[in-house]
């Protein structure tokens, strides 16, 4: 179950760049960042950066990144003091200059350096500095959690995939144990075990494809608009209960796991860096009812057409929902022994979230369930199978954005229905058997 595929994107070319600096209404140094530039994936995929954003300058923002001779960054349980050491005192002090109290708010940046609790997981850490003391080679700074609206003047940031002559577009795969490119099952995984009964998965997987998408302005230093999610959504799928029981028994499994988040993209704006994530929670439900000693493999494989999964905000209108039109197309899976007389039920539930980290987190969750009756005969010697399924989608996004002690902002949406097929009928489907050959 640890098959979630990680896909960072790197930076491309840059097409045009524009940097000015000017002094605004209240004195601050502004510093104006223009810029439009391809991002490829790792499977061959372009996406366009696109911003026009001022943020403060001089001195309000230091990245840690671009900072020299910086051995090691420590940090106190509850994330507000950093320790910092260097190689030389005079790299230290050069650091400590640049931020040392000078009469108004100043901040730190890094991608690089983490100072949360999750090691693992991608980041962005903007710090309002409190306060730093210097040692010899190594800095003390108290901190306050930072924010984006404390740190863009005016910003307009969009990334879209590009298609036509200059590229052509391509999907990220958000994958649940499935291959590198979502079209089958990464490997078998065990589902339930006791002394009467083996649940298994020889061939289960969700791999869902889709692009990402985003855009959020900001003006005045206030959120005025955000847009997150996916678009062009695709699964592929197989939902195949592997049985094998030694007596007239039943089993199941309700189990979630944790998945690791990856990185989608990351680029820096100026001083500041900007990350998108997705990660994956998943949920697995499966049970099934055998009434003799027998083996036997059923199930369905998948394929569907979603279209898109987004939502945006703007500070007038509020909320709202890109709208699905899904197409699904199902095939039987269907083995086992003549005596096999069971009814089974499978559901491989992936939450697939993106992450704009520190502004926007909108997350599409799969509901599908596959239900399954299989009676074989060893007078007509054949193996029947009625299938059924069940999908439903729904949508859900929150706006996180923090700025110490003046306000916090937390809207919340969802989650709400984008769909829900209802239960129907796959089919009935019967195979013969030779019973000599499950003996």
């Amino acid at each position: 179950m640890k098959n979630i595929l990680i896909f960072a994107l790197f930076l491309g070319t840059a097409f045009c760049a524009l940097v000015r600096s000017f002094v605004d209404e209240d004195g601050r140094t502004i510093d104006q960042h223009v810029d439009s530039h391809l991002t490829r994936g790792p499977d061959g995929g372009l996406y366009r950066i696109t911003y026009d954003a001022e943020v403060l300058g001089g001195n309000f923002i230091t990245s840690l990144d671009s900072a020299e001779g910086i051995v090691k960054v420590l940090c106190d349980v509850n994330d507000i003091e950093m320790i910092i050491d260097f190689h030389t005192i005079p790299e230290a002090y050069a650091l400590y200059n640049k931020i040392k109290d000078e009469g108004y708010e100043k901040y730190i940046t890094s991608l690089r350096y983490n100072c949360t609790n999750s090691k693992n997981r991608p980041f962005v850490n903007i710090k309002e500095v409190l306060t730093v003391e210097l040692n010899r080679n190594q800095i003390l700074i108290r901190t306050a959690l930072g924010s984006y609206e404390r740190l863009f003047r005016n910003a307009n940031v969009r990334v879209e995939p590009l298609s036509g002559p200059e590229g052509y577009e391509k999907t990220l795969c958000f994958g649940v144990n499935a291959n590198e490119d979502c079209t089958a099952a990464a490997a078998p995984f065990p589902l339930y075990q006791n002394d009467f009964i083996d649940l298994s998965c020889t061939n289960c997987f969700v791999g869902t494809k889709a692009t990402a998408n985003f855009a959020f302005k900001i003006s005045w230093f206030k959120l005025r608009r955000v847009a997150v999610g996916f678009k062009d959504i695709s699964v592929n799928g197989a939902f195949v209960l592997d049985m094998t029981a030694t007596a007239a028994t039943s089993g199941g499994i309700d189990k979630t796991y944790v998945a690791a988040a990856g990185v989608v993209l990351q680029f820096w704006i100026g001083p500041i860096p900007i990350v998108v994530i997705y990660q994956i929670p998943i949920r697995i439900l499966g049970d099934a009812m055998i009434e003799a000693k027998a083996t036997g493999k059923i199930g369905a494989l998948a394929t569907w057409k979603l279209g898109d999964a987004y939502v945006e905000w703007n500070e007038h209108s509020g909320w709202k929902r890109g709208r699905m039109d899904p197409k699904f197309t199902w095939s039987h899976q269907l083995d086992g022994d003549l005596t096999l007389q069971a009814a089974a039920s499978l559901s491989i539930i992936p939450s697939v979230e993106l992450s704009l980290l520190r502004i926007v987190t909108a997350g599409f969750t799969m509901t599908p369930n596959v239900r399954a009756a299989a009676s074989g005969s060893l007078k007509e010697k054949q193996l029947c199978a009625d299938l059924f399924y069940r999908v439903h989608g729904d949508i859900y996004a929150s706006i996180n954005m923090n700025i110490p002690f003046i306000s916090s902002l937390n809207w919340k949406y969802g989650p709400h229905s984008l769909f829900d097929t209802k239960e129907q009928n796959i089919g009935h489907k019967c195979i013969r058997k030779d019973k000599e050959a499950f003996a």
